[in-house]
């Protein structure tokens, strides 16, 4: 694919390669940064005749033949050589083994055996070039998203705005299972990018991209991550002295009012390996001096993975039980 995903809000959590955060907060911009691959080098230009030249350029066929169609001329815009810069008409198929193709030279005045000429840069030039984003949510496509390229070929895509339109507020937990994912707070999303100008729509692919998460959430402005979640996001493979994940709780020590609905919110991650691990809700009841009342444990629903996750304390706590540690862990697989 001639367009480069050069840019993507993922973060590498504890700043490790081995811990990558795609899940994104969906009310703070979700920007992808793609780059058309308008640039090329050639290494020489071989005059074949007075109208038509070689020019030979390791690669070009393998980059560019799966968007020029057969039979359509096309430009592009030759500088940094001994031969004249300017925008000349390619008129031959560019086929993906080839690293070569023809150019019109009419009325330039070279015959066979002037040149040869030296390499130099060239630049692929379209009418009206736009890079399109499909975003597609639930195998569902729900939007599609245009966007021009600036100077360098760059071109700057949120999608936050459309998926934010899809979240709904309903409270869909009825508090009997242990964790339930919610989809209302968190869903996956897709992208695949193509390329289009006067008279072409290119095929859409995926290359350098993953499947992400938005999140029903909101970060402030100089945020560590931005508006990735990364600090939320647990890890199976964490170095010793990283980080860990925290809840996703507006208070460091909400209040539970026993008998009334409560649940504490995490990300029960996509990258997680539940093959290998349980994920178990720990509890440690206290007393009023914040002495061990009782420690106990119960393993997550693995099926629930993949999104944000409600959820939901033992309850009928003892009466000297007066504060809880509770916390996620991974165990060896049962």
């Amino acid at each position: 694919m001639p367009i480069t995903i050069t840019n993507t809000p993922e973060v590498q959590v504890n700043s490790d390669s081995d811990t990558v955060s795609r899940y994104f907060s969906v009310n703070r911009p979700i920007l992808f940064t793609a780059q058309r691959d308008a640039d090329f080098s050639f290494t020489v230009i071989t005059v074949n005749s007075s109208t038509v030249a070689t020019v030979t350029a390791t690669g070009f066929g393998a980059a560019w033949s799966s968007t020029l169609e057969s039979g359509v001329d096309f430009e592009i815009y030759i500088s940094g050589s001994d031969f004249p810069d300017g925008y000349y008409t390619v008129i031959s198929t560019i086929t993906a083994g080839s690293n070569s193709f023809v150019i019109d030279i009419t009325g330039m005045g070279y015959t066979v055996g002037s040149g040869p000429f030296t390499g130099g840069d060239l630049k692929i030039t379209r009418l009206n070039y736009r890079i399109k984003t499909k975003i597609t949510v639930n195998s569902v496509v729900i939007a599609t998203i245009i966007n021009r390229v600036d100077t360098s070929y760059n071109s700057t895509i949120n999608v936050a705005p459309f998926l934010r339109s899809l979240l709904t507020y309903d409270d869909d937990y009825n508090y009997s299972s242990i964790n339930a994912q919610d989809l209302s707070r968190c869903n996956a999303f897709t992208l695949t990018f193509a390329e289009a100008w006067n008279g072409y729509e290119g095929s859409y692919d995926a290359e350098g991209t993953s499947t992400y998460y938005y999140v029903n959430a909101v970060h402030q402005l100089h945020h560590q991550y931005n508006g990735n979640m990364g600090e939320f996001v647990p890890f199976s493979n964490y170095d010793a002295d990283d980080v860990r994940a925290k809840f996703l709780s507006d208070f460091e020590t909400p209040t539970y009012f026993e008998g009334y609905p409560f649940s504490l919110d995490f990300i029960f991650n996509n990258d997680l390996d539940v093959s290998t691990y349980d994920y178990k809700r720990f509890e440690n009841q206290l007393d009023v001096n914040e002495s061990t009342v009782s420690t106990a444990n119960v393993t997550l629903l693995e099926t629930e993975k993949s999104y944000v996750n409600r959820m939901k304390l033992t309850g009928s706590y003892n009466s000297s039980t007066k504060y809880l540690d509770v916390w996620i862990e991974k165990a060896g697989a049962s």
